[in-house]
Order: structure tokens, then C-alpha cells, then sequence
């Protein structure tokens, strides 16, 4: 959807959980004609990662370095996002 016939108004909110931290993520970002906006939801306890916001930041990067929403693009993102949370894990073990 192109920023020309829309309007964008970007609100977001969190329940409390069941854990004593939050470790899931909300980012976004809004270009002239187009936006990208991501929820991530943490698959680790680990303190040392935040999968989540690792993800998240890696999607939204790329997005805003080559904005489109294409199929293959999208899985370019998506697969960029698995390589860099896969050699931060390996950092950490």
C-alpha cells in the first residue's frame, strides 16, 4: 500500500504475562511509500540474545536498505534475519 492513498496511524500495547520478563519485540518503520512493521515473539531464555528484538532489527535493516514486499524479497529478509541470529547464538554458546 502506498503511502498516496493512506494514511498511516501506528499505535501499539502489551498486556502483562505470565513471566517476570517481556522478551518479545515491536518494531517498525515508515518510508515516503512504504512501511514495514514487525512483531516478534522470543523463542529463548536466554539473558545473553533477545531473539526477538535481534530479529526484529535485522528485518526492519534490510527493509529500510531495500524497500519491497515482494515474495523473494521478503524471504531475502527473512533468511538475512535467520543468518545473523544463527551467528549471534553461536557467540553466545
Amino acid at each position: 500500500m502506498r503511502r498516496i492513498n493512506s494514511e498511516f496511524k501506528t499505535a501499539n500495547m502489551s498486556e502483562e504475562g505470565h513471566k517476570l520478563s517481556n522478551r518479545d519485540y515491536f518494531g517498525y518503520v515508515e518510508m515516503d511509500d512504504f512501511a514495514c512493521y514487525v512483531l516478534a515473539d522470543s523463542l529463548d531464555e536466554e539473558p545473553a540474545v533477545n531473539s526477538a528484538h535481534l530479529v526484529a532489527e535485522s528485518l526492519i535493516r534490510s527493509f529500510t536498505e531495500r524497500p519491497a514486499i515482494g515474495k523473494r524479497r521478503l524471504k531475502s529478509y527473512l533468511e538475512q534475519a535467520h543468518k545473523e541470529l544463527m551467528n549471534r547464538h553461536g557467540e553466545c554458546t
